[in-house]
Formats: structure tokens, sequence, C-alpha cells
């Protein structure tokens, strides 16, 4: 049996805090140390994670330089063998997700192990996404983090890059692939993570991020002309998101999500 560390970073969520601590107590497996690093929260936060400290492993609140910072507090703070990150607000999939994967064999060789996500929209909408291809890692993450565990002496060795405030995940992924490290795809569906919905959030300054990570591993005009679309075509996306009824782009993002979903299983 492999010992798990899951960790959750939070920040004055107080509202969805408490039903992503009792997703991750609700895992049936046993090998596992929870984590919780809070940035200091104001809201209410800590008091709904104080009514599980008698389960929470170890509870961290303090001021940080970001969510990655965090991340990287908890990293040093682990002891399993394995480390996934389940955040404020999202939640594991079904309470045997653990068992379902490490209850069997896994290669000495692997690093990392992803599965897919349920993307859960503010209206209620809910898809399940596939992973993507990792040959195709150059256009960005073809997994969410929170379908991803890390060997913990992986990433205690390559901590996140908190530099980039978007995508130091990618960039930790994207630079295990270019050396070769072992990954491993499970068919399961490991975690259910809300969205943005309609906002958009952040999402050119994403794809930029992307870009500048991209070109660092694989530097090619390839690389500037696809980054170069996208950020084009996001940008037509969003102005056209903006002008329609909440209920269209719905159905906008529920057929893109069956076209790409396609799209994958033929490759």
């Amino acid at each position: 049996m492999y010992s798990v560390t899951i960790v959750t970073i939070v920040l004055n969520d107080v509202k969805r805090i408490e039903g992503t601590v009792l997703s991750v107590l609700s895992q049936t497996y046993k090998d596992k140390e929870i984590i919780v690093v809070d940035g200091n929260s104001i809201d209410g936060t800590k008091d709904v994670i104080h009514k599980y400290k008698d389960k929470v492993t170890l509870f961290i609140s303090e001021p940080d330089k970001g969510l990655y910072d965090a991340m990287n507090k908890a990293i040093s703070a682990a002891s399993g063998e394995w480390i996934i990150f389940i955040n404020s607000g999202d939640k594991f999939y079904s309470d045997r997700v653990l068992e379902e994967i490490f209850l069997k064999g896994i290669n000495p060789e692997t690093c990392f192990i992803y599965g897919s996500h349920q993307a859960v929209y503010p209206n209620g909408l809910s898809i399940v996404s596939t992973p993507g291809s990792l040959s195709a890692i150059w256009k960005g993450m073809q997994f969410c983090h929170q379908s991803l565990f890390v060997k913990l002496d992986y990433i205690k060795a390559n901590m996140f890059d908190i530099r980039y405030k978007m995508c130091a995940d990618f960039n930790l992924i994207y630079s295990a692939y270019a050396k070769g490290v072992g990954f491993l795809k499970v068919d399961e569906v490991v975690s259910s993570v809300t969205t943005e919905g309609l906002s958009d959030r952040n999402r050119l300054n994403t794809i930029m991020e992307y870009w500048q990570i991209a070109k660092k591993y694989k530097y090619s005009p390839v690389v500037d002309f696809y980054y170069f679309g996208k950020l084009f075509y996001v940008f037509i996306i969003l102005q056209i998101k903006r002008l329609m009824p909440e209920s269209l782009v719905y159905v906008m993002i529920k057929l893109k999500s069956r076209v790409t979903r396609s799209i994958r299983e033929k490759s």
C-alpha cells in the first residue's frame, strides 16, 4: 500500500472549504495524510477548518506569496509517497478514488499519475473531460492538476517555480515530460472541479504563460504561430460570450466538450 498526501490550499473561501474538506476526509483509502494550507484567511475559513482539526494531519495558516508558494509549503511538510492537490472548492469525484488507483501495483519508474476530471459550472452543468495526449503538451495542460498525483520524492526535488503566477504546474509537468520522466494515465475520474464559468478570469494571461513555458522546452516557429492564433481566437470568443445569452453559452460549452472528447477518443 502506498501512502498518499492530500493537500488543500485555501484563502478566504468560507462558503466552499467545508465541502472540500469533507470530500477529502470521505476517502475510504486508509494510508493518507491531510494537509491544509491557509493564507491567513479573515472570513471564517479557519474556524471551519478547526472543526476538523482532529482529522487533519497538519494545518498551516500564515501569509504566503501566492498559490504556488503555499503549495510548496505543503510539499516541504508532506511525508507520503504520493501527493495530490485538491484545493478549496474542488472535490474528489468519488469516495473510492484513492483505492481505485493505489491498491494496484505501480511501476517504480512512474512519477506522475493522471486521470480525468469533472468540470462543474455555476449553472449546475457538469462535464467529464478525459486527458489529452502528452505529445501535445506544448499546446498547454492536457489534464487538470486536481487529477494529478506526483511522486513526492520527485516534486520535493522540483518545487513549483513561483515566478509563474498561473501555470507553475504546467512548467513542472512539461519539464518532467521533456526529461523523459515516467507518466501513467489511469482510466479514472479523479476530481470534480469548479470553474469560473462565464467570467473566464485571467484566461488570456494564462495563455501567455503557457506560451512562455512552451517556448522554453520546444522553441519553434510553430509554437509561436499556435499561441498567437490561440490568443486571437480566445479574445474573439470572450467578446462573443459577453454578447450571448448565458444559456446559449452553456450550450456551446457542452458542444465543445463533446467535440473535444470525440477527437481525443479517435486519436
